[in-house]
């Protein structure tokens, strides 16, 4: 019996592959890495050819498809330009993928031809560890495909936690302004918190690069945004009083056994901020607290990823002061100047003085007392307190006191 091989071949152009010939498509990364970094533009690379000796295509393309959920929208400068490439468009209208269309001026036979080209992971949309595909298909000039591959690579990302100098020791922060106390405030003694006393505790988390040094971070506010939640766990004072109840505590869920509130936090930015409400129960000395901060990203099945872990810290300045200062932040930034030779000063105290809402009708504004740091020495002789011009009616502005 004798067997007979037939081979036919597909009228393309003016030549079709020739028999040991083969159209190759492949993609890659541009160099050599292991993974693509959230939120930054990382280049790829697409490979086209025909093995072999026969064979050419005139005027072919290839299609790019890169997934909508994960993916930037592309732009045509994403391809870099080379002689062989003909054209480059962008297609949005498919519900799944953006598709980024390279026409070729042809393709034959010999060396392959490769262009690289760049893809950008969404940040918040992405988490480090996980896997993406991009696929490559490459079609004749009338659309018939000729042949396509899709490769899998894997996603990196920064964390989250303080940001502080990657300086080999733990840095302090701190985010809000010395608190002054009053009698109200304290013990008898003024050296301890009243039970009755509340104060808050604010401090900001960044997406950023681990240091190398210590367990904080370097912020990276562009790049490298998991999507995870973050976990915030905060040690507290180990003689402090926790109150689910006070302003900015709920959701924070208390853990006894280590004196420490933690609350999970959905980011839609590279930072949040969070405030606890404090009261120090009746056994803290009045003095600087600080509240070590622990961030952790949390996994989609709730457990948590610990290659994510970073420990800063934060802290709260307090000091205790016979009667209320009146700083220039207490009296909101308003002017202080020289009116007269004596050195007298003018303060505008009005109802928004704590960065609140402008003075509004029968507001009332309690300055206990007022410190004031002269320029140089004076003798001083005493304050003038009175209602400007305009303020109030007159009879109000009949009210003036001396002392």
């Amino acid at each position: 019996m004798a067997i007979v091989f037939t081979f036919a071949s597909v009228p393309i152009d003016a030549h079709a592959t020739g028999i040991g010939s083969q159209v190759t498509t492949s993609i890659g990364y541009s160099v050599t890495q292991s993974s693509s970094l959230i939120g930054k533009r990382e280049s790829y690379s697409i490979q086209t050819g025909i093995s072999g000796t026969v064979g050419s295509y005139t005027l072919p393309y290839s299609v790019i498809y890169l997934d909508k959920n994960i993916f930037e929208q592309p732009s045509q400068s994403d391809v870099s330009p080379a002689e062989f490439i003909q054209s480059v468009s962008i297609d949005s209208s498919d519900a799944q993928y953006y598709k980024i269309k390279v026409i070729y001026k042809n393709l034959t036979a010999g060396p392959p031809k490769k262009f690289p080209f760049s893809a950008t992971l969404k940040n918040l949309r992405n988490a480090a560890g996980e896997q993406f595909t991009i696929k490559t298909a490459l079609f004749d000039k009338n659309g018939v495909e000729l042949t396509s591959d899709d490769e899998n690579f894997t996603k990196s990302g920064y964390v989250a936690g303080i940001e502080a100098p990657d300086n080999g020791v733990t840095n302090p922060r701190m985010y809000l302004f010395k608190e002054y106390l009053v009698d109200s405030d304290v013990d008898s003694t003024h050296t301890k918190f009243s039970p009755d006393f509340q104060s808050d505790v604010k401090f900001t988390i960044q997406n950023g690069k681990k240091n190398l040094t210590n367990s904080e971070v370097t912020s990276r506010p562009t790049e490298g945004v998991d999507r995870r939640p973050v976990r915030v766990t905060i040690t507290l004072p180990g003689t402090s009083v926790w109150d689910p109840s006070l302003p900015n505590n709920s959701g924070w869920t208390y853990n006894s056994a280590d004196n420490t509130v933690s609350k999970d936090f959905t980011r839609t930015l590279p930072y949040f901020d969070t405030t606890i409400t404090m009261k120090y129960g009746t056994n803290t000395t009045v003095a600087t607290q600080y509240f070590p901060v622990k961030t952790i990203l949390v996994n989609d099945d709730g457990t948590t990823d610990p290659t994510t872990e970073r420990n800063g810290k934060v802290y709260r300045e307090y000091e205790y002061v016979k009667k209320l200062k009146g700083t220039k932040y207490h009296l909101k930034y308003n002017y202080s100047v020289p009116v007269d030779p004596e050195y007298r000063h003018k303060y505008l105290i009005t109802g928004g003085q704590y960065w609140g809402q402008a003075a509004v009708q029968n507001t009332t504004t309690i300055i206990n007392t007022i410190i004031d740091e002269p320029w140089e020495k004076t003798e001083f002789t005493g304050y003038g307190i009175r209602v400007m011009d305009g303020f109030f009616d007159a009879a109000n502005l009949a009210k003036d006191q001396s002392q």
